[in-house]
């Protein structure tokens, strides 16, 4: 019987049984896969993140992340959660105050992340992650209808409902719109699997906060989560969403907000994201966020 540590991490935010809770183990050397997604789906968490020794001569340290299903590619919050520890671990040569830049090895290929430490000893982690690619989708409204158990005035029609390559977008008319909604998962999941998407975005333009731009909620039954509270890799891919329909602020082809989530299920988090961008091309699009340790314990497996 082996003896791991683990810890539970709320992620894009500075309070306990806020954000986004996150299992990480910063140890995961010698586990299989089976082990891995075993502890995950003990952790009963909607990521878990484990930090293990490239594979690859041109990455310093590899992440994966499972669900309490499957492994998932990407996984932001986790990877906010899983950097925060080894800050708070002091490991990867993070002894004092500074910047430290990491190459992270994942599924989605080499992706950088920043590591900021105050002298007060504040952690800040940025991800970088992959741009995605958007394009107008098209939903029979009454299928849209049935899967939120909505009426047509909640969705927002001056806005394009759009699709990347895994997550759809749509947006709503506002926040009473956005929290009212009650999903039929299981609509939801058929609809998943028959049109190959993994995340349902839902995104208001009214915030709580004046200084935040949107608000989210998103859903995710193909990974077993009905309802994630801050997805940190949805809000830098609507970042793209934003940028092409003119609701990105910035200037000098560099643009960041804050995005809101997580508040309809007393858990809120707030995502920073920032976009880069020259000669229309995407240079970077990157995600930001702090966390707080909740939970600190061993598993025996």
């Amino acid at each position: 019987m082996r003896k791991i540590k683990i810890k539970q991490i709320d992620a894009f935010t500075k309070n306990p049984f806020f954000g986004n809770p996150a299992g990480v183990v910063t140890v995961a050397s010698g586990l299989t896969e089976k082990q891995m997604q075993s502890i995950a789906k003990e952790m009963n968490l909607s990521e878990t993140a484990f930090i293990l020794p490239p594979t690859s001569p041109d990455a310093d340290l590899s992440i994966r992340w499972f669900s309490q299903s499957r492994e998932v590619d990407l996984c932001g919050h986790a990877t906010i959660a899983g950097f925060y520890v080894l800050a708070e671990e002091k490991k990867y040569g993070m002894k004092k105050a500074g910047n430290y830049k990491y190459k992270v090895q994942t599924k989605k290929g080499i992706l950088p992340v920043d590591v900021k430490i105050s002298k007060r000893g504040d952690i800040k982690v940025t991800f970088f992650i992959p741009v995605p690619e958007f394009s107008e989708f098209e939903i029979n409204k009454e299928e849209l209808k049935g899967i939120f158990n909505s009426n047509e005035d909640v969705f927002n029609n001056s806005l394009p409902i759009m699709k990347s390559e895994n997550v759809v977008v749509i947006p709503v008319k506002g926040l009473d719109p956005l929290f009212s909604i009650t999903p039929d998962f299981s609509k939801m999941s058929k609809f998943s699997e028959d049109n190959n998407l993994r995340l349902f975005s839902l995104l208001s333009l009214e915030t709580i906060n004046k200084s935040s731009s949107l608000h989210l909620r998103c859903f995710a039954p193909y990974f077993g989560i009905n309802e994630d509270p801050v997805t940190g890799s949805a809000h830098g891919e609507i970042g793209i969403y934003m940028l092409k329909n003119g609701l990105a602020k910035g200037a000098e082809g560099k643009y960041s907000y804050t995005g809101e989530q997580g508040d309809c299920l007393n858990r809120p988090g707030r995502v920073d994201v920032s976009i880069v961008e020259k000669d229309g091309k995407i240079n970077s699009l990157s995600i930001t966020g702090t966390a707080v340790t909740v939970i600190l314990g061993e598993m025996y497996i």
